[in-house]
């Protein structure tokens, strides 16, 4: 696991395995109804749009569709894998 530095002082950890994939983007932090999620800018059919780490990871495509358990939650914050580096 290796570190990715994020926005406003944060990182997050990701696997060996994903690292070269997420690596090619940049990620920043969007606070979004009281969590924080990692996300990237893309402009998809003509429309702006934030796609969440996560869901990358995953490769889920669908916006109606999650998997809750394969995500790992860890570190300061219990709903993420964030943490400060300030």
């Amino acid at each position: 696991m290796q570190e990715v530095k994020l926005t406003k002082g944060y990182v997050t950890l990701i696997d060996d395995e994903d690292l070269e994939r997420v690596c090619r983007f940049q990620w920043r932090t969007l606070p979004t109804r009281g969590k924080l999620y990692a996300v990237r800018d893309l402009c998809e059919a003509g429309k702006r749009i934030k796609q969440k780490l996560h869901r990358f990871i995953l490769g889920i495509t669908d916006p109606c569709a999650y998997d809750r358990s394969a995500v790992e939650h860890f570190g300061e914050f219990a709903h993420c894998n964030f943490a400060r580096t300030d």
